[in-house]
């Protein structure tokens, strides 16, 4: 199977994709080099990528101050019977941190219930755990296979 990458550098188009998608893949190394692949929602703010956590556990094995990526995918198909396939990818890198700034975990209670909650009534998101992607880099591109 052939590819096409078509790289994106619509600095607007790229930020509505982050608005927009629910769910990504949060990939980061353990201090053994073990790839933690985690599917996760996400508040893309700043030009940043946070992430909620509710359980401690899922935690472990994240290496804070560490690299780590983020990639969202978008079937761009339309329904096309066609013997190929068409997506829209954004990657985010950069630097896995923890969020213990008063002032941005309200911010990201805030938007975040914006983005997720069905109703008007907010979700008290204090217990959860706020990490984030200190974005260094973000790149985007269309991807065509045939």
């Amino acid at each position: 199977m052939k590819s096409k990458v078509i790289q994106i550098r619509d600095l607007e188009l790229i930020e509505a994709e982050l608005n927009s998608a629910q769910v990504g893949v949060l990939a980061s190394a353990d201090d053994k080099e073990n790839v933690g692949q985690f599917v996760v929602p996400f508040l893309y703010s700043d030009k940043n990528i946070y992430f909620l956590f509710d359980n401690a556990d899922d935690l472990s094995g994240l290496l804070f101050e560490h690299n780590a990526s983020f990639v969202i995918f978008r079937n761009t198909n339309n329904g096309s019977n066609l013997p190929s396939f068409k997506f829209f990818q954004v990657k985010c890198s950069g630097i896995l941190k923890k969020v213990d700034e008063a002032r941005i975990i309200e911010e990201v209670n805030r938007n975040y219930n914006q983005k997720y909650s069905e109703s008007k009534e907010s979700v008290q998101l204090n217990d959860l755990k706020i990490i984030m992607i200190d974005t260094e880099e973000i790149q985007a591109a269309e991807i065509v296979c045939y």
